[in-house]
C-alpha cells in the first residue's frame, strides 16, 4: 500500500512514521527527511537552554564522565582524521553545541586551538570552571560567533537533528570556516537498513523517531546532498558500530535498558582491543566501509568549504 503524503507549509513527501504527537516524511523540497509541523525556533531554544541540558539530561556530565576513557577514543579517532585532511599548522576547531567541553578539552591537549559555542548554562559553566575550556555562551548564530576568529574545522556532534533549518545552519558554519576549511558532522543514522529490518521483522515500532527533540533525520547521501547545496564537497563519510545487529541476533536491548547497557560495553571492549592491537586503522577502515553501505547507529561527513 503506497505511503500517505503529507503537505505542511510547503513540505511535502510521503509519511514515514507519526510519534509523540509528530509527522516525519520524506521531504522532496527539502531533499531529506524530517518532522512537520517544524517547531517554533524560539521555542527549540528555550528548551535546549533551560530543561535539555540541567533538567532533561540531568545525569549527562555524571554519565559522560563515567564513560571518558572511551569517549578520549572516539575524540582521538575524529582529531586523527581531521588533522589528516588538513595542512600542517591549521588547527582551529570551533565545537558547536559543546556540551561538557570535553571534546575541546582533549583537542587542547593534542595541540588544537579550541573554542566551543553552546547554549547550555550549565554545561558552558562546567567547560571553563572544570576544563578550562574557552566557550562563547548562546546558539550558533552569527551575531554570537562575530568575535571569533575563521576556524578550520567547524564540528557538529549530535547538533543538525534538532535544527529547524539546517540549511541556515550550515551557511552559518561555511561564514565561519577558513578558505578550504572543514565542516565535520556527526548525527543519528535513522531510518537505516538494520531499523527498517527491526520494525519489520520483530514487530517494533520506530523507536528512533521523537519529533519533540529530532527535527532531521538524515542518512549519508541526504546529508552530503545537503551539505554540496550549501557549498561544501564531501570528502570524507564514516559510520559507528552498528548497535541494531544485537537486537537482530535475539539480544533484544531496545525493550532493556541494563542489557543496552551491556552491549554498548561490547562495542567498547571491542574498539579498546582493536587500537590495543595496534589496530586503530583497520577499525576506521572497517567504519568508513559501514558509512559507505549506509549501517552504523550513527553517521560522520566530512566537507570542505568550496571557493
Amino acid at each position: 500500500m503506497p505511503a500517505k503524503l503529507h503537505t505542511w507549509n510547503g513540505h511535502r513527501g510521503p509519511v514515514l512514521a507519526e510519534r509523540h504527537g509528530g509527522t516525519v516524511i520524506d521531504c522532496a523540497a527539502c531533499g531529506y527527511k524530517h518532522a512537520v509541523p517544524l517547531p517554533d525556533s524560539e521555542t527549540l531554544k528555550r528548551f535546549y537552554a533551560e530543561e535539555f541540558f540541567g533538567g532533561f539530561h540531568q545525569d549527562y556530565i555524571a554519565g559522560q564522565r563515567k564513560d571518558l576513557p572511551w569517549w578520549r577514543l572516539e575524540f582521538s579517532a575524529k582529531y586523527r582524521l581531521l588533522a589528516g585532511l588538513l595542512p600542517p599548522g591549521r588547527r582551529r576547531l570551533i565545537d558547536v553545541g559543546s556540551g561538557a567541553g570535553w571534546f575541546l578539552q582533549f583537542g587542547a591537549e593534542q595541540g588544537w586551538d579550541t573554542v566551543g559555542v553552546e547554549p547550555s548554562q550549565a554545561a558552558c559553566a562546567h567547560a571553563r570552571d572544570e576544563l578550562g575550556c574557552t566557550v562563547v555562551e548562546g546558539f550558533f548564530e552569527p551575531p554570537a560567533i562575530a568575535g571569533l576568529d575563521p576556524a578550520d574545522v567547524v564540528h557538529l556532534n549530535n547538533v543538525l537533528e534538532h535544527v529547524p533549518d539546517p540549511g541556515a545552519f550550515l551557511e552559518t558554519a561555511r561564514g565561519a570556516l577558513s578558505p578550504g576549511g572543514l565542516i565535520c558532522i556527526t548525527a543519528p543514522n535513522d531510518f537505516n537498513p538494520l531499523q527498517e529490518a527491526l520494525v519489520d521483522l520483530r514487530g517494533h515500532e520506530p523507536w528512533w523517531v521523537d519529533p519533540r527533540e529530532h527535527v532531521n533525520y538524515f542518512d549519508g547521501s541526504s546529508l552530503e546532498a545537503l551539505l554540496l547545496r550549501h557549498g561544501f564537497a564531501a570528502r570524507r563519510r564514516l559510520a559507528s558500530f552498528p548497535l541494531e545487529l544485537f537486537a537482530l541476533m535475539g539480544e533484544d536491548y531496545l525493550a532493556d535498558p541494563d542489557l543496552g547497557r551491556v552491549i554498548h560495553g561490547r562495542r567498547k571492549a571491542l574498539e579498546f582491543a582493536l587500537h590495543e592491537a595496534g589496530k586503530a586503522d583497520l577499525l576506521a577502515e572497517m567504519y568508513g566501509k559501514l558509512g559507505e553501505l549506509g549501517l552504523g547507529r550513527t553517521l560522520t561527513v566530512i566537507g570542505e568549504k568550496l571557493d
